[in-house]
Parts: C-alpha cells; sequence; structure tokens
C-alpha cells in the first residue's frame, strides 16, 4: 500500500550530500552502511558495523554477515549525488488524511452506477443482437468507433488553423511554425519538420485511473522520430503521456514523475520507413504496463517493459500536443487522422481504424458462433458507440471515478525506498573501501548466522528482511521494543543498554519480565496502545 511505501522513508533519514567534485559511487555505498547500522540498532539492538572491514576475534557477526545484510541496502535506487532542491526521488505523493468519509460516499456511488451500467447492458441484449443482425446485411465498410474524444482529420487544413474536432462539436486547434500540409493517408496530412506541430488545447487531460486510447496515421522517414502526440510537461519530470518513436520503434509513457513514478513500453518491432503505418495504443486505467496495448495496422505489438512503477497522478496543465512534447521531442514525419478515445478500444475496433475492420468480421459470423471474447468486444462498440443512454450512464460513471482518484490528490511527497530495476552485485568490500569489491567473493542477501534463518518463502529483498524480523521466534525485536517501552515509562531499561543487546551490552535486570513482556506484545499483535 502506499502507507506502506511512506512508512520505509525511515530509511531515508540518513545524511546525503549535494557537493560537487564528490564521488557519487563512495556516497552511495555510505548511504548503504548507515541503514545498514540503523536496521541493526533500532530493530535488533546490535551493533553490526564491525563487521563492515574484518572480522573480529569475539564479535559473532562476521564480515560475510555484515556484507549478507548490506546486500538488502545496496539495491537502493536513490544515488549517491543527492538535491537540496525538495525531496530526493524515489518520492511517494501524500493524500490528505480527512477524505476517507468523501471516499467512501463516492466508492459507494460508483459501484452504483457500475451495476447500473451492467443492468443496461442486460436490459438491451435484444436491442445490441438486433443491431448486429442489420450490421451484418448491411453496406460493408469500416466501422469506425463514434464516440471520439478528439478527432484531428487535417484533411480540411488551411494554413495555421487545424480542424480539431472534440465530441462535443467544438473545433479549435492552431499550427505553431511554418504550416506544411501533403498528400496524406486519407486526403490531407501534416508534415512536421521538426520546428512545427499542432497545440490541440486543453483536452484529453487523463487520470492514470482512466481507460484511455489514441494514436494516428504516421510516416517517419528512416531514422528520424520523436513524440508524436503528446500531453506531457517536460519540466515537471515529463509529467503526462505521449506516443513516441525512437529508431522506429514506439514507446508508450504515461508518468508521473520520471522514472521512478512511470510506466515505459517500447515494441520489439519497429516501423517501416517512409511508409504510413496506423500506430494506436489503448489503455484499462490499471496503471500497470501490463494494461498497454500497442498496435500497428491493426495488428498487436510485442513490447518489452523499461518502467512499471505508476503510482501518482498523470494530469498536466500543459495542453495536448500533435508533433512533439511540450517543449521538446520535436517529431519528424507526416501525420494524419489523429484520435482520441477516453476509453479502452477494443482489438476490433483498432482494426477498424487501420481500415481492416474487425468489427466487420466479427458480424458476419452468427451470434452462436462468437467467442466470449468475440461477443464482449461487439458489445463493447456497439455501446460506446451506438447506444446513447448508455454512453450518458459511462460518462456519469467515469466522473465518479476521477472524483474518486482526485481524493488521492498529493498534499506532499515523501521520499521513500526504492529498488533498482536490475539488481545490483554486491561483494564484500576489502576494508570496507567502496573501491576494493572482492570480485571473487559475491553475497547474496541474508541475516547474521549466528540469529534464526529467514523463513523459506522469504524473497531476496527487503519485504523479506521485514518479514523476518516480525516473525514471532525473532530473539531480538520484541525485547528491544519493549524495553525501549520500559524506559520510556520509569526512565531506565530492564537492559541499560537500549541500543546493544549483545556481548559488550548489559545484561537484563529481570530476564524473565523481559521474556513475559516480548512474547505478550507479539501475541497480541504488536499493539503498542495496550502495552503501554
Amino acid at each position: 500500500t502506499n502507507e506502506q511505501r511512506i512508512a520505509t522513508g525511515f530509511l531515508r533519514n540518513n545524511a546525503t550530500t549535494d557537493e560537487g567534485g564528490v564521488i557519487p559511487e563512495e556516497y552511495r555505498v555510505e548511504y548503504a552502511v548507515d541503514r545498514v547500522k540503523t536496521t541493526a540498532v533500532v530493530w535488533m539492538g546490535l551493533t553490526m558495523e564491525c563487521g563492515q572491514c574484518h572480522n573480529h576475534k569475539y564479535d559473532p557477526i562476521t564480515q560475510e554477515d555484515y556484507y549478507r545484510f548490506f546486500a538488502y541496502f545496496n539495491q537502493a535506487a536513490d544515488p549517491g549525488m543527492q538535491t537540496r532542491n525538495g525531496n530526493q526521488t524515489p518520492t511517494a505523493q501524500v493524500a490528505a488524511s480527512d477524505t476517507s468519509d468523501k471516499k467512501q460516499q463516492l466508492t459507494a456511488e460508483l459501484a452504483a452506477a457500475e451495476a447500473a451500467l451492467d443492468a443496461h447492458k442486460a436490459g438491451a441484449q435484444a436491442a445490441f443482437l438486433a443491431w448486429a443482425n442489420e450490421a451484418a446485411k448491411g453496406e460493408k465498410k469500416p466501422a469506425i468507433p463514434e464516440d471520439v474524444a478528439v478527432h484531428l482529420p487535417l484533411d480540411d487544413a488551411q494554413g495555421d488553423a487545424p480542424a480539431v474536432l472534440l465530441a462535443d462539436g467544438q473545433r479549435q486547434g492552431k499550427v505553431h511554425g511554418a504550416a506544411s500540409w501533403v498528400e496524406g493517408k486519407q486526403l490531407g496530412a501534416l508534415r512536421c519538420d521538426g520546428s512545427n506541430f499542432i497545440d490541440a488545447g486543453d483536452v484529453a487531460n487523463f487520470e492514470r485511473t482512466d481507460a484511455f486510447s489514441y494514436g494516428a496515421w504516421i510516416r517517419p522517414p528512416g531514422g528520424a522520430g520523436g513524440a508524436a502526440l503528446a500531453r506531457m510537461d517536460d519540466g515537471a519530470a515529463y509529467r503526462g503521456f505521449d506516443l513516441y518513436v525512437s529508431g522506429g520503434r514506439v514507446s508508450v509513457h504515461i508518468i508521473h514523475s520520471w522514472p521512478s513514478n512511470a510506466v515505459k513500453v517500447t515494441t520489439e518491432q519497429a516501423l517501416k520507413p517512409d511508409q504510413w503505418q496506423h500506430v494506436f495504443m489503448t489503455y484499462d486505467g490499471s496503471s500497470k504496463a501490463a494494461g498497454i496495448t500497442i498496435y500497428f495496422d491493426g495488428v498487436k505489438q510485442k513490447w518489452n517493459i523499461e518502467q512499471d512503477g505508476l503510482r501518482d497522478t498523470i494530469r498536466t496543465e500543459k495542453t495536448l500536443y500533435v508533433g512533439r512534447r511540450n517543449p521538446g521531442s520535436p517529431f519528424r514525419g507526416d501525420i494524419d487522422d489523429v484520435r482520441v478515445y477516453a476509453r479502452q478500444l477494443s482489438e476490433a475496433e483498432v482494426q477498424s481504424l487501420a481500415g481492416s475492420d474487425g468489427v466487420a468480421a466479427l458480424l458476419a459470423k452468427s451470434p452462436e458462433a462468437w467467442s466470449p471474447e468475440e461477443r464482449a468486444a461487439l458489445e463493447n462498440h456497439y455501446f460506446h458507440s451506438r447506444d446513447k443512454a448508455y454512453r450518458q450512464k459511462n460518462a456519469a460513471t467515469a466522473k465518479l471515478r476521477t472524483q474518486l482518484a482526485a481524493l488521492d490528490k498529493p498534499v506532499s511527497t515523501v521520499m521513500v525506498m526504492q529498488d533498482v530495476p536490475q539488481p545490483r552485485m554486491t561483494y564484500i568490500l576489502e576494508r570496507g573501501n567502496y573501491a576494493s569489491p572482492r570480485k571473487d567473493h559475491p553475497v547474496e542477501p541474508g541475516v547474521p548466522s549466528v540469529l534464526p534463518p529467514l523463513p523459506e518463502d522469504a524473497p531476496p529483498n527487503r519485504l523479506g528482511l521485514a518479514r523476518w524480523l516480525v516473525q514471532p521466534d525473532h530473539p531480538l525485536t520484541a525485547r528491544v521494543a519493549v524495553n525501549r517501552y520500559w524506559h520510556m515509562l520509569f526512565g531506565t531499561g530492564l537492559v541499560k543498554t537500549l541500543e546493544d543487546f549483545g556481548s559488550q551490552g548489559e545484561s537484563p535486570s529481570h530476564p524473565e519480565l523481559l521474556d513475559w513482556l516480548a512474547v505478550d506484545f507479539v501475541e497480541h499483535g504488536w499493539d503498542v496502545k495496550r502495552t503501554l
């Protein structure tokens, strides 16, 4: 949960540097060393730092034990050179804390609205089947989804005033730079030379929890690219979304803050240079890379995930641009028939936009021959494109989703722990020196050998370490905690050395009492209030 991520900020409260001339890797290692020391002292009352440089004759924690523990914190994504301009990423958003009643109300309203949508669908099945029957008999032409939110046909463009058609019938839009109109896939098209673009205005300001789809016919020359479509603020860590071409491959970015709070996928296949191709993406509102589908000419593309950690808003005050982001990544190539939908289109609908009519192909079958997926695709098309009452109910439902998401609008940020996407190798450092890793002695994450082993199913990361720290048979965590509470109440601990339960610390004055308090604390759910 976000609350759990915020709690990891405890480990980000170490001293950092932004001093010019420092060696970032040296300080990155220092931060990990600090986190090892703090975690050991706070949770277990152990002084582990002696193992950083070498073994000690009477210290049961060996150097290898130390670096196995160190490995958990060696994966942190925060850099060695940090910033003094606000919180250093990775960060998490902190929402207002007094919205629970409103959230509960909106959640109930949303559930009722979604139930009403389902009921409408169930009650309109006869109308749906009647439409399917008539459509199958009718003229075979692409069944283009009609509920387009933003449409730039770019066919009747004159000068610097292209037609940007909105769902409510309004027209707007302006070309910046020299307008260059060429023959397109469908009549006219805009030729982008890197200096011109279209500002489509304050439209398509989606939230990460919204489902949406967008794309266009594009014709990039070999080796060229850029953002064909974007509502993105480069100056705010690239917040927003885009359709980006680089080296012929197509990427979709959906971003709160790049790179730590974002989704990015990139196609394995490249576009063919100097040829018109229909490039379209659909997104399901899940905030996950798996929720994105990219199509070339109506065909699903395989893609690679480059980021998959979107957690916060993607809304921006910047407007929708065709031909660049705001203000960078200019597109070079031709663009035609730009479309944005405020929902996730089906595969058949995307095929219709690309000219290979998937809807007509499904309608050619009898309803009895439809697979569940095919029926769902046709229903999706019918209810969103042909059923006005459904569209109205769906718009009201989407509004409730937006209102619910707005309650999580952040009021602040907090630094949190996050692991790097590709795990770092951890080695024993000769005499603790960051520049002297013993490449012949790699270590895996683990805990001191003198303490109970990790649970068999514990993942090799900080989550596994956290579960180990609070497992019921851990000999230190609960004892260290209740000893501190005793000190808070009575001015001295049952173990006077609060931060040293090791061989150099004092023995407990009342060991049986300490044991009883620790067991009672664990058996009652680590309830601090009850214990106090």
